[in-house]
């Protein structure tokens, strides 16, 4: 078995979060969202695993737990696929998975000017974002039952591309990809992503707009009391019954 392709730096990662403030608005929207889903779920949680970035490799054995979730973490995790199979090994039988990340069309208008500056060779500078159909198959391969997958778009305002990357450094969201470039970012390079920011992105306000899109993934560990779809030939009534 081929070891995961490693992503992301995780010393640097670690860096980068021992400097960050996580009670921000952002954040604690996406947790709240979290909340609010687990809210309609009339069902005791009593042995519960919060899953961070850093959590490569879950310990425990198995059938352990009733419940794993994180809110905006696992979209540093390297080997997502791996992380969820784990999961579901943890789990209890109809235990719940539930978990937000930060989806594919999140500060994709830093990343078109990020491209847009950069026409002769683009540097990585912003990390990969699993889209949404990609985390409902990650929860199909991994083996769970009634998978679903939600996406909502907060859409923040700020006053320039300056003080958007201020607002990523402070809750640790830089990045933190190994391919990136060793040397520092000049400032003309930088100027001219906020040059090209304000142009393409700026609302009636003046202010420019950046996506954060909240990708929530939810599954269970499969068992017998779910509900199970129809084997193929199993249907009792025939199409022309039903439309006569």
């Amino acid at each position: 078995m081929n070891a995961p392709i490693e992503i992301f730096n995780k010393r640097l990662l670690k860096t980068h979060l021992n400097r960050a403030n996580r009670d921000d608005f952002l954040v604690r929207e996406a947790r709240e969202m979290l909340e609010d889903k687990l809210s309609d779920i009339k069902r005791d949680f009593s042995a519960e695993l919060n899953i961070n970035r850093f959590y490569e490799i879950l310990e425990g054995g198995e059938n352990k737990y009733d419940i794993i979730k994180s809110s905006l973490e696992l979209h540093w995790i390297n080997d997502l696929p791996g992380v969820l199979l784990q999961s579901k090994r943890l789990l209890k039988p109809d235990g719940l998975f539930i978990a937000n990340i930060f989806g594919g069309e999140t500060l994709k208008e830093l990343r078109e000017c990020f491209y847009e500056a950069e026409p002769e060779g683009i540097s990585p500078r912003i990390s990969p974002f699993v889209d949404v159909r990609d985390a409902g198959s990650l929860l199909q391969r991994a083996g769970f039952a009634l998978p679903v997958v939600d996406s909502d778009t907060i859409i923040v305002t700020y006053e320039d591309a300056f003080h958007l990357m201020r607002h990523l450094r402070k809750i640790g969201e830089t990045n933190a990809l190994i391919k990136q470039r060793k040397n520092f970012t000049c400032k003309s390079f930088m100027d001219k992503v906020v040059e090209i920011y304000a142009k393409k992105f700026t609302d009636n306000e003046g202010r420019i707009e950046a996506s954060f899109e909240i990708v929530t993934m939810t599954a269970w560990k499969p068992h017998a009391s779910q509900q199970q779809p129809l084997a193929r030939g199993s249907a009792k009534n025939k199409l022309e019954d039903a439309l006569s």
